[in-house]
């Protein structure tokens, strides 16, 4: 019977090596462009202790904040338009919404912390290796100007803050 039917075993096999070749002839090509990001520790450590203390504990903290920042839908918005990925027509179809652009790069950015290090971790996948590699510096940029102008936009509100505070201890010392 083997010998008989043995054809059949190998036409199956034939066919699916056919079939496994007109798939990866047609389905596009993925790259993956890797980036990493340092964070810095602001406070040096005075005293070297075994085990973790509260203040590790702060630092991972701080560290998780980061790793979702950079994965936020807010500064994803921000790299898609520094990036004009609406007009990129191999990224997306034509006429998706920018809330349609920012779910397809959330599916396509990798953001995570390196276990015991304080280097987070960036990868973009995307069929134009230029632009994946692009994406990846973008992120690190946008996230830097983020930051920058969230703690400027701070700095100008406690400034206000002690101005009026000011204007008011004038007031009562007059």
């Amino acid at each position: 019977i083997v010998l008989r039917r043995g054809w059949l075993v190998l036409l199956g096999i034939v066919l699916a090596v056919a079939a496994m070749w007109f798939y990866l002839k047609s389905s596009p090509k993925i790259y993956v462009a890797s980036g990493s990001v340092e964070v810095s520790s602001h406070a040096p450590r005075v005293l070297n202790i075994e085990g973790l203390s509260s203040d590790d504990q702060k630092d991972l903290e701080q560290l998780r904040t980061i790793e979702r920042n950079m994965a936020s839908s807010s500064l994803l918005q921000r790299v898609v338009k520094e990036n004009d990925l609406a007009n990129a027509a191999d990224f997306a179809p034509a006429g998706t919404s920018e809330q349609g652009l920012i779910s397809i790069l959330a599916k396509r950015v990798t953001v995570a912390l390196d276990r015991g290090t304080r280097v987070v971790v960036l990868s973009v996948e995307d069929t134009d290796p230029a632009r994946a590699k692009r994406l990846v510096e973008s992120l690190v940029a946008e996230y830097d100007l983020w930051n920058k102008e969230r703690r400027a936009r701070l700095a100008r509100l406690a400034n206000e803050g002690l101005a009026t505070e000011e204007a008011k201890l004038r007031a009562d010392m007059e």
